[in-house]
């Protein structure tokens, strides 16, 4: 287990059937950032000759960001409870207990119909395909 303090906000990365991911050592109020999200600049042609292990996020049209520890270990849900706000935050959406697993929707963050993946996230409302948000119901 790996402890990450900023701003008296602990996360605790445990293993999960994922691999890893980024859960909550305190109880944490809907609205909180939890972090900023930060990282290399590419573009779309440079984001599709990344390894398959490796991570993007877009953040525009034709930019995507290679982003920082921890954001990479926030897995997706469905049903997320946390999301990124437009100053590039990762931000609390909904009250989140002690020792609940930090997940922010994939979709939420892609418009280029190029990229999808299974999703089996196993909430009453998975989509089972993770894609494009324009395509989100």
């Amino acid at each position: 287990m790996e402890a990450i303090t900023k701003e008296n906000l602990d996360y605790i990365i445990k293993k999960t059937e994922k691999g890893k991911g980024l859960f909550a050592a305190n109880d944490i109020k809907a609205g909180t950032i939890l972090f900023a999200i930060s990282g290399k600049l590419i573009n779309f042609d440079q984001s599709n000759k990344l390894e398959e292990d490796s991570y993007s996020l877009q953040i525009d049209i034709n930019t995507y960001i290679v982003p920082h520890h921890p954001f990479f270990l926030l897995n997706h849900s469905c049903e997320p409870d946390c999301g990124i706000n437009n100053r590039l935050e990762m931000v609390a959406i909904k009250d989140i207990k002690k020792d609940k697993e930090l997940q922010w929707d994939y979709s939420t963050s892609m418009l280029e119909r190029n990229w999808t993946m299974p999703c089996d996230c196993r909430t009453v409302n998975c989509r089972k395909t993770i894609g494009d948000f324009d395509l989100l119901p």
